[in-house]
């Protein structure tokens, strides 16, 4: 077992022992880590950029929610205009 220091000042201990590890923090990613906790496996997940990565953060989700919204405006358009 060997003790390091990491960027911000702490040591911590280099070896580990995960019951799941994740590689990616996409949606399938995240489902599957929290559903391995909810077993009581020790999980990791392994992601270099935000959690949710593209569906969540720039892809399908905001892509959704734009097309509802449109599809809203057009709507409360159509009811005036028809009134």
């Amino acid at each position: 077992m060997t003790s390091s220091v990491n960027a911000l000042g702490s040591s911590f201990d280099e070896s580990y022992h995960y019951d799941f590890l994740v590689m990616g923090g996409g949606s399938g990613g995240i489902a599957s880590a929290r559903r391995s906790a909810t077993y009581g496996a020790k999980v990791a997940v392994v992601e270099k950029g935000r959690l949710g990565v593209t569906c969540v953060n720039v892809g399908c989700v905001p892509k959704k929610i734009m097309c509802e919204l449109s599809v809203s405006v057009i709507w409360s358009h159509v009811t005036i205009l028809t009134s």
